[in-house]
């Protein structure tokens, strides 16, 4: 393979790196916000216990039930989310980490190209000059 072919390779390989640590970003950032709105359930669960009175209108007529019911429900439903998400996160480091590897081979790889040829090129000259 010439330099120029491994300096075309490497920006192929830095756009797929790229690529892979922008999924990454964006699965981090759809974490963060499920993150945040479980901890808002949760903040919203503990502030109507701490204010729940025995003669609260809608504890008596079982409203709180249904809504610690749908709170419950969907607790769990962002926790099964949340679940599903770290593992596309877990698949999109891996991707991140060969995409980073194949990245900095073929640079390193294009680098020792570029180096042989300049030694090449200074023995040629040695020797004719």
């Amino acid at each position: 393979m010439t330099a120029k072919d491994l300096t075309a390779l490497a920006g192929v390989a830095a756009m797929a790196c790229d690529a892979a640590e922008a999924r990454l970003a964006r699965l981090r950032q759809e974490e963060t916000e499920l993150r945040r709105q479980i901890g808002a359930l949760d903040s919203a669960r503990r502030a109507r216990a701490a204010e729940a009175l025995a003669t609260d209108v809608a504890l008596r007529a079982g409203a709180d039930l249904r809504w610690e019911g749908w709170i419950e429900g969907r607790s769990a439903a962002l926790g099964a989310e949340l679940a599903r998400l770290r593992a596309r996160i877990e698949v999109a480091r891996d991707d991140l980490a060969r995409a980073f590897g194949r990245r900095t081979a073929i640079e390193t790889l294009a680098e020792d190209v570029r180096r042989d040829r300049a030694a090449r090129r200074l023995r040629f000259e040695e020797r004719n000059s």
